[in-house]
């Protein structure tokens, strides 16, 4: 069980990341989309993360420690720009 929800984890962050790259590279960018890209990125890394460092995958790269970080902390003003801008 715990394999199964640390592939979970590290699914739907890359699922995230295929999103966000959708969102970026559509032809009709507007305001929202960009807000919405940048919002689904921050959470698919902070899935990506925590899925690897459920895994240990972490330990191989030390400089990734603490990353998630940075990006939780810009998930809220990319949601607030977001909801502003609908």
């Amino acid at each position: 069980m715990p394999r199964l929800v640390t592939d979970l984890f590290i699914f739907i962050g890359v699922a995230m990341f295929i999103f966000t790259s959708l969102l970026f590279t559509s032809k009709s960018q507007t305001q929202v989309s960009r807000s919405l890209g940048g919002y689904v990125f921050c959470v698919g890394y902070i899935w990506l993360y925590y899925g690897l460092y459920r895994e240990n995958g972490i330990s191989i790269a030390p400089r990734l420690r603490y990353s998630e970080l940075v990006f939780e902390l810009l998930a809220g003003p990319f949601l607030c720009a977001y909801v502003r801008n609908l």
